[in-house]
């Protein structure tokens, strides 16, 4: 009987013994293919192109430039951002730009952007390096007394869309007024009428391109037919009075002819007003 058991022991020992071995080396065998599969993985390359624009606030007399980047290639950005970081080196008045991706949770599918801001700016010329795809990309800024002059080298990867922007008047509202029949004009004419005997006065300025707008050389507004609107109407003035009679002004006019008139008006310190910024 004893030796019976012993025997019946034995032989189920043996049994485990060789398929715990099998156990682990199928294990073991999963671990280093998944090991050699992640090491062989390849690295995620971006080709997509970045377009350069610069734009300006005010915030009290200190003026804020930014460089902004963004790519409307939708092919290869789903579940990353763009990303950046600028620094100066004073010493040797260069401006660095470090562009890079980071994981996007959740997936959008915005267009890739980002803007890289430059407080209080000073006159001056300055080297500037952009950081990108393991390259950088030379140029430089420039500015004047009026303007931000920007020089980037050719290259194919970041295109700029101006190479010029000139400084925000202080204390300038300036905006549009997009519509779609001749009709509207008496109402247009009524809101400017308004606009004036809130204390908003027109001016002559210095050409050239300032984003939001462009001014002619004989100083005043230039005129142009935004895309998705039958009539376009620029204007800009000087305004240094209520901003809350302002707002108010631009609040009554946007409601009561939302049917004929879409009013957008902004100041030169950033803010907007439109029907839709009364929302919120």
């Amino acid at each position: 009987m004893a030796i019976k058991t012993y025997i019946q022991k034995s032989t189920s020992g043996n049994i485990k013994a060789p398929f715990l071995l099998i156990i682990g080396v199928v294990i073991g065998l999963l671990g280093l293919l998944s090991m050699i599969g992640c090491h062989n993985k390849p690295k995620q390359v971006f080709t997509y192109k970045l377009q350069l624009n610069m734009t300006e606030k005010v915030l009290d007399t200190a003026r804020i430039l930014s460089f902004n980047f963004k790519s409307n290639d939708f092919k290869e950005k789903a579940g990353f951002k763009l990303v950046s970081n600028l620094t100066v080196d004073r010493q040797n008045r260069t401006i660095n730009i470090l562009l890079s991706t980071k994981a996007n949770t959740p997936p959008s599918n915005a267009p890739l952007e980002t803007a890289a801001t430059l407080d209080s700016p000073k006159i001056g010329a300055y080297k500037l390096r952009i950081h990108f795809k393991d390259q950088i990309l030379p140029g430089a800024l420039t500015i004047n007394e009026h303007s931000y002059l920007l020089n980037l080298k050719d290259n194919s990867s970041i295109s700029t869309i101006a190479d010029t922007l000139n400084k925000l008047p202080l204390k300038s509202i300036f905006g549009t007024l997009h519509y779609y029949s001749p009709e509207a004009a008496p109402t247009i004419d009524k809101f400017m009428a308004s606009l004036k005997s809130l204390g908003a006065k027109k001016q002559s300025h210095y050409p050239g391109n300032y984003h939001f707008f462009t001014i002619n050389p004989d100083g005043q507004i230039k005129q142009t037919k935004d895309k998705g609107y039958a009539y376009t109407r620029h204007f800009i003035f000087q305004y240094d009075s209520n901003r809350a009679a302002l707002k108010a002004l631009v609040k009554r006019f946007a409601f009561a002819h939302s049917m004929q008139l879409l009013i957008t008006l902004r100041t030169y310190d950033g803010a907007i007003y439109n029907i839709w910024s009364f929302g919120k």
